[in-house]
């Protein structure tokens, strides 16, 4: 951990003090136990990832440590923050961030391909452990170990003007409009031809506003504003910690109906999480190496025949 890890977990934080992760954390670890079993986990998973014959039982030791770390801290949360566990708590927080990270590298070759997404539950859970920490931990310390001042550009673009993206870029994103006004129209139809007609008065009744076709279209177009905020991101060449802060926000600020369309392999919804993958495209970091092109390969091979075309953009990006 102390030598290689915690390195290469400094390098993809973009975060000047190296020494949060190379000394204070092991110094920590000393005292609070999930630390120290969160370290042997992601120095086990480094390890076997450097080489998965030589080191083939590190794999089976990840999932031992980070199963015990995950219980500890856990059960610190529920005993109560103070000041004097919240930084070790937020730190173990940060390791479940890297967990989420990690969850393809631990897919079988041998498994049928499964999108990733135990990822939205971990962060959104990450999230709500930060602001539940963050009030007992002063100023001075936060910087000592995390990066959370406000980007000079927030999340979020208007969708109609795209004049900043590359051609190709922003000739996708139109596409992806169009699709998702296609999917929208017919979920409309299909709702308008299903639905008996409502009785006399009674459109004044219950909630107004609401139909299914109108969230499928929010929820689509929501997600993918906060993926071409990413591109955005790229485009603008801000700081690179501020479009790796994007990337991880895109995991815990898409909606819930966003996840549960994924979960039913909704075309759209996967094109657009494809498009997520490519973001990582060319890190380095040994967690990120390759997963670009790991998961867009693995979404197209779930896309339906017919909306095969929806990956035509990010495939030809990965190279295959």
């Amino acid at each position: 951990w102390t030598s290689s890890t915690s390195h290469t977990y400094a390098s993809y934080l973009q975060h000047p003090i190296l020494d949060a992760w190379m000394s204070h954390m092991p110094t920590l670890a000393f005292t609070y136990e999930f630390l120290l079993d969160f370290m042997l986990a992601f120095a086990a998973l480094h390890l076997w990832r450097l080489d998965p014959v030589t080191n083939a039982d590190l794999r089976a030791a990840y999932f031992f440590y980070i199963a015990s770390a995950s219980s500890a801290h856990r059960d610190a949360l529920l005993r109560g923050v103070s000041p004097d566990n919240a930084q070790p708590l937020f730190i173990a927080s940060m390791m479940t961030n890297l967990q989420a990270k990690v969850l393809p590298l631990l897919r079988g070759s041998e498994e049928r391909y499964e999108m990733p997404l135990t990822m939205f539950s971990l962060i959104k859970g990450v999230v709500a452990t930060y602001d539940l920490i963050v009030p007992f931990i002063d100023e001075a310390d936060m910087r000592q170990i995390a990066d959370l001042g406000p980007m000079l550009y927030p999340d979020g673009v208007d969708l109609e003007q795209l004049g900043f993206l590359p051609a190709d870029q922003r000739e996708d994103v139109e596409m992806l409009l169009r699709a998702i006004d296609d999917v929208a129209a017919a979920e409309e139809a299909q709702t308008r031809g299903s639905t008996p007609a409502p009785a006399p008065g009674s459109e004044h009744r219950g909630r107004q506003g609401k139909s299914p076709h109108t969230s499928l279209r929010s929820t689509l177009r929501g997600t993918l504003c906060l993926l071409v905020s990413i591109q955005f991101g790229w485009a603008a060449h801000e700081p690179e910690t501020w479009t790796l802060r994007r990337i991880n926000h895109f995991t815990w600020k898409v909606p819930d109906a966003f996840v549960e369309l994924l979960e039913r392999q909704h075309p759209v919804a996967m094109a657009i999480f494809a498009r997520y993958f490519l973001q990582l495209r060319g890190r380095n970091e040994w967690f990120l190496q390759g997963i670009a092109k790991r998961e867009v390969g693995g979404i197209a091979g779930l896309m339906p025949e017919e909306k095969e075309w929806l990956m035509g953009y990010p495939l030809g990006v990965v190279g295959d």
